[in-house]
């Protein structure tokens, strides 16, 4: 493992529950790797999860994209790579690359954050959150910033589910990488159809026991989902581009 002030990496070898039935690295496993080394990262930078909620401070991911550049090998360990960009007001972006065996990219990312009271779940414009000292890279992976999503009012319902015991993390609420699970469950691909890329945004926590409706709509090789609460609120809406 070799570390850097502004940039971290780390190796993972890939478990079989990483790969779904077509044999490819699933999307949930994708925004695992990515919340894995953000937290590491963040643990070196001293703005960790204990270290935040000691100020009643949480991390909060509000946006995570990805695009699949090449098949990665069943059975075979991966490198991840991170680093923040310079942070705005209240929001907080970082990218990442994931390389494989061969030293090949296979998979590149971003992820936009936000800081929220622990206790009053509002929103913190915090800037101070990094080092002082920090030296930022400016190297994105996608071309310019992170676009919101827009509604599709031609989504049919699909199904609903109610987030049980397993799908909270330390925040209260539901993991980032669970939302790719309940995506990937509505969505009926082939096992043939391949993800080149997604994009979640989140709009509204979800906590256990809060019933959520998913709703999709496909035209050729983009699909459209979004998940709402039975007051018809948005609680995400994702983007997927198949290859």
């Amino acid at each position: 493992m070799k570390n850097m002030k502004n940039i971290y990496t780390n190796t993972f070898n890939l478990r079989t529950s990483d790969f779904n039935c077509n044999n490819s690295i699933s999307p949930a496993a994708v925004l695992d790797l990515f919340q894995e080394v953000a937290g590491a990262h963040a643990e070196e930078l001293s703005c960790g999860f204990v270290k935040m909620l000691e100020k009643k401070q949480l991390w909060v991911v509000v946006r995570a994209k990805f695009k699949m550049l090449k098949q990665i090998e069943y059975h075979t360990p991966v490198t991840v790579t991170t680093w923040p960009l310079a942070p705005s007001r209240i929001g907080f972006q970082r990218e990442y690359k994931i390389t494989d065996r061969h030293g090949d990219t296979a998979v590149i990312g971003s992820t936009d954050w936000v800081v929220m009271h622990s206790e009053e779940r509002r929103l913190l414009p915090v800037s101070d959150i990094y080092p002082a000292d920090m030296e930022y890279i400016g190297e994105k992976v996608f071309d310019g910033r992170n676009k919101k999503l827009h509604d599709n009012s031609e989504t049919e319902y699909i199904y609903s589910l109610t987030p049980q015991y397993s799908d909270i993390d330390l925040n209260g609420h539901v993991n980032n990488a669970k939302y790719a699970e309940f995506i990937m469950d509505a969505l009926k691909l082939d096992t043939t159809e391949l993800i080149d890329e997604m994009q979640i945004d989140f709009h509204r926590e979800l906590k256990r026991g809060e019933e959520v409706k998913i709703f999709a709509h496909r035209q050729e090789k983009e699909i459209f989902i979004k998940g709402q609460n039975p007051q018809d609120e948005t609680s995400f809406t994702c983007r997927i581009i198949l290859k």
